[in-house]
């Protein structure tokens, strides 16, 4: 998998992500922090990433539906400090790997659950 950090994820979950063999950059190794949400899934869509975020604005799906995106994985989390993502960081990993999510998958990562919205099969 290929991910793409937003600029309010601690930078360290993409080092550990590399260290675990993915493939993974943020808005800032890329020199693109500050860019528009719009404008971030686009290059996301363009690189062929799964975009880890903290903004809960990438939930609303009118805005930024499933399957236009390779996917959206929004962490909702109590504490937003580097080593409570990386614990919800993994414990998204493990249920991807379970699930094997299509593209276009909004994750929707809370501290006690994972909700997932996928795009309808349309035939």
């Amino acid at each position: 998998m290929r991910f793409k950090l937003d600029e309010n994820m601690p930078v360290v979950v993409a080092d550990i992500l590399r260290d675990s063999g993915y493939d993974a950059e943020t808005v800032y190794s890329e020199a693109i922090s500050g860019i528009s949400d719009p404008e971030l899934l686009d290059v996301c869509r363009h690189e062929h990433r799964i975009l880890l975020t903290l903004d809960l604005d990438f939930a609303n799906i009118v805005d930024y539906p499933t399957g236009r995106y390779p996917g959206i994985v929004i962490f909702r989390l109590s504490s937003v400090g580097p080593d409570a993502v990386l614990v919800a960081v993994r414990r998204w990993l493990l249920a991807a790997a379970e699930s094997a999510p299509g593209p276009g998958t909004l994750w929707i990562v809370s501290n006690n659950r994972i909700r997932v919205r996928t795009t309808p099969n349309l035939g």
